[in-house]
């Protein structure tokens, strides 16, 4: 019988679906309906959406980035990261 084997996009997907049903579940299970209505206000999704994007697409390039590069090499991409994302965050908000 042959190995099944995921790739890493695979991998980040399933995490990715995984904690949003874990999340919604969790504000439904603690407010009700009330909590779960309020991870859809759009104006908020609007105004925090492409944080979480650049942060999404940092948390995927950071895990697959640790199979392509040295240890020491990987240590200053995180390093950068630090320094970048409150930069953006800061550029965002304004």
């Amino acid at each position: 019988r042959a190995v099944h084997t995921y790739t890493p996009g695979g991998a980040l997907f399933v995490q990715s679906i995984l904690a949003t049903a874990i999340f919604w579940g969790m504000s439904f299970l603690i407010g009700g309906m009330e909590y779960l209505r309020l991870c859809f206000v759009w104006p908020s999704m609007r105004r925090f959406g492409p944080v979480g994007f650049f942060f999404g697409l940092a948390s995927c390039f950071a895990f697959m980035a640790q199979m392509c590069l040295t240890p020491g090499s990987y240590m200053l991409y995180t390093a950068a990261a630090i320094v970048v994302v409150p930069g953006m965050w800061r550029l965002t908000f304004r």
